[in-house]
């Protein structure tokens, strides 16, 4: 038995690694006492002998204090927090357990439960749902997202959840790798208040196989053994086949579409789109055949043509508007169209979203996208039959059926009017009445008649004419346009400015010889 005053402190002392059992030194023989006596209530020891009066209370204190540190004893042991049973039931739970993540939660399950995939794209960076480099498999009924080496699962996206699919052409970051950019959402339009609008999967590959150490591998069917792809390969065909396994109820868009001769949109650098800020975030603004996308950010946005509020001349009203203070750069503004309503009844349109910081270049291009599709802007779109099928490059898989857009119009126009038949004829063969009249008068109605034609051919070249002066309208010159300068070169200015004092001249000696006359 040790015999000194301090037994408990002691044996702490020695324990401690020397940094801390040093500073133990510093204390005096009162200060040395007091903490062997906080060590020995932590300890669970007895209660000492010139306290002996309060045993009591030093019994339940220590129970007590047992019952603290059994609360704490997880963390004090460095182990990690269990999930809460409500967090693991959430099928939008993310992958680190963080049950009250700002972040959009991503449905997982076990790597187990996925099965056999249709599709693997084998280490690839993505951007959404989460930023890793992940291997992609695609199944019957989700995307999986495992590390390549581990098979750790980061993220599970439902196929059930995503409405939309969009395979854009881009030129990535330094604006000089053509890259193909896949993005899958959820919803048009990402709501705070619903987890599910907030589903996203996005990221980008190369337009072709570059050449480096991790040469892109895919796998293609059940059981089938991993692919690694040439140098310089295309990689739509294998973007095709890959999306040619979502479900049909996924909307499928392309931006340059192979399929098509004519794209809807093209800028001056020949791509689907036109770099613009979102605030403070930078993306891609992409002018497709059924709408506008915003994409390669978070979170991405489309917005339908139909669910663009209806074109107007009115300042200020339409569904896309374009604003520019100098010429060098200027801004688009999209509105939703309002929600509700019928008839004649006026609804509310949707707030303004602006996207701004776009190349001047850019803006006549933007213009006729504009001018080609405000016609079906706020309008319903009905889906006819199937009129083409794309499957996979291959030829096998699953096929996917475009369907046919039909915008509803009203198909009658005031030139059917000239295709009438007039209200008092019968359709039917001449009277014999009319075969019975005379040379006379037939030569006469003859000379009548072209009369009327010379009349009528003046009264089009009259209307062309007015047509031509209305087309010319002066509010619609170029140099009316905002930040519109003209351009002269250095000759026109010399021969301007020798005009101008050419006239001076003259002028002033015709004054001369004016006076002499009066003189």
């Amino acid at each position: 038995m040790s015999s000194s005053k301090t037994p408990f402190l002691d044996a702490v002392s020695a324990s401690l690694p020397s940094v801390l059992s040093d500073l133990l030194l510093t204390f005096d023989v009162h200060s040395r006492e007091k903490l062997d006596t906080l060590v020995r209530f932590c300890a669970d020891g007895a209660c000492p002998t010139r306290i002996a009066g309060h045993s009591d209370a030093w019994s339940s204190g220590q129970s007590r204090l047992h019952a603290r540190l059994a609360n704490i004893e997880p963390a004090v042991a460095g182990t990690k927090r269990a999930r809460e049973p409500e967090a693991e039931a959430d099928g939008n739970a993310p992958a680190n357990g963080a049950g009250s993540s700002k972040k959009q939660k991503i449905a997982l399950e076990s790597v187990d439960d996925m099965g056999e995939p249709l599709y693997v794209l084998h280490a690839l960076s993505v951007t959404a749902p989460v930023r890793k480099k992940v291997d992609i498999s695609i199944t019957e009924d989700a995307i999986w997202l495992t590390r390549p080496i581990t098979k750790a699962l980061e993220a599970r996206v439902r196929l059930a959840s995503i409405t939309r699919a969009f395979l854009v052409s881009s030129l990535g970051q330094n604006k000089k790798k053509p890259q193909w950019a896949v993005t899958l959402i959820s919803a048009d339009c990402v709501d705070k208040n619903d987890g599910e609008s907030q589903m996203q999967f996005a990221f980008n590959i190369d337009q072709s196989v570059a050449a480096g150490k991790e040469m892109l591998k895919t796998t293609a069917g059940r059981g089938a053994a991993p692919e690694t792809r040439t140098k310089g390969e295309e990689t739509l065909p294998i973007l095709q086949a890959f999306l040619a396994h979502l479900p049909e109820h996924v909307e499928l868009q392309a931006a340059p579409d192979p399929e098509e001769a004519t794209q809807a949109f093209s800028s001056s650098a020949n791509q689907p789109y036109v770099d613009a800020y979102r605030g403070a975030k930078e993306g891609s603004l992409c002018f497709l055949a059924r709408g506008i996308l915003w994409a390669n950010a978070r979170p991405c946005e489309f917005f339908a043509l139909e669910d663009l509020a209806p074109d107007s001349d009115v300042p200020g009203m339409g569904g896309v508007k374009t604003l520019s203070a100098t010429g060098r750069t200027f801004s688009v503004f999209l509105k939703r169209r309002g929600k509700g309503g019928g008839g004649d009844k006026e609804v509310e349109e949707g707030e303004e979203t602006e996207f701004a910081m776009i190349d001047g270049r850019e803006a006549v291009n933007v213009k006729v996208w504009v001018q080609k599709y405000r016609r079906f802007f706020g309008k319903p779109r009905s889906v006819a039959a199937p009129t083409s099928v794309r499957s996979d490059a291959k030829g096998k898989g699953k096929a996917r059926a475009e369907p046919q857009e039909v915008v509803q119009e009203d198909d009658s126009d005031s030139s059917d009017e000239d295709f009438e038949a007039p209200s008092e004829s019968d359709g039917g063969e001449p009277s014999s009445d009319s075969e019975g009249s005379d040379g006379d008068a037939g030569g006469q109605n003859d000379a009548e008649e072209e009369a009327d034609a010379k009349d009528s051919d003046d009264d089009d070249e009259e209307g062309s004419e007015d047509e031509n002066d209305e087309n010319l309208d002066p509010a619609r010159h170029p140099l009316m346009k905002p930040g519109a300068m003209p351009r002269m070169s250095k000759a026109a200015i010399d021969a301007t400015v020798a005009m101008v004092l050419g006239d001076m001249v003259s002028s002033e000696d015709e004054e001369d010889d004016e006076e002499d006359q009066l003189e």
